[in-house]
């Protein structure tokens, strides 16, 4: 994963790819609501990742156990997140317990 500054123009990366930061067929990625960690969907793996905004870490938040996760989004207000299956054709939610 990449970060880019749009202030200054640089591009680094986000922690070490496999380490700290996942690697396969990422597609969608989005912010929590306190922009402390990414939702980040691997479309052929069917899962979806939290990452550490610093770069420190990364663990499997859900296993869709199929292919097919691709943009995904979160609601901050219901503290939700919506996945489509593009393979099934269908849109699927969780609800995050902290």
């Amino acid at each position: 994963m990449k970060v880019v500054d749009l202030k200054n123009k640089t591009i680094s990366n986000l922690g070490t790819e496999g380490v700290t930061s996942p690697v396969g067929g990422l597609d969608g990625i989005v912010s929590d609501a306190t922009e402390t960690h990414y939702y980040v969907s691997d479309n052929p793996a069917g899962k979806v990742y939290t990452v550490n905004a610093d770069g420190r870490g990364y663990g499997t938040l859900i296993d869709l156990r199929r292919q097919g996760a691709a943009d995904l989004e979160f609601i901050p207000g219901q503290n939700m997140i919506i996945i489509p299956i593009m393979q099934d054709n269908k849109l699927v939610s969780y609800k995050l317990v902290q």
